[in-house]
């Protein structure tokens, strides 16, 4: 998948939003908070 420069800018905001589902009571909820955040986001590997 090729984002380009799409999520450079918009990361943070992604970033807040998906941690706002972090008090989720699901347990599925919560780890794929952590699946859907990576360390650091770069556009090439």
């Amino acid at each position: 998948m090729n984002t380009g420069e799409f999520m450079m800018s918009r990361y943070r905001e992604v970033a807040e939003i998906v941690l706002t589902y972090l008090d989720n009571r699901d347990r599925l909820v919560r780890l794929l908070c952590f699946l859907e955040l990576p360390i650091s986001y770069r556009t090439a590997l």
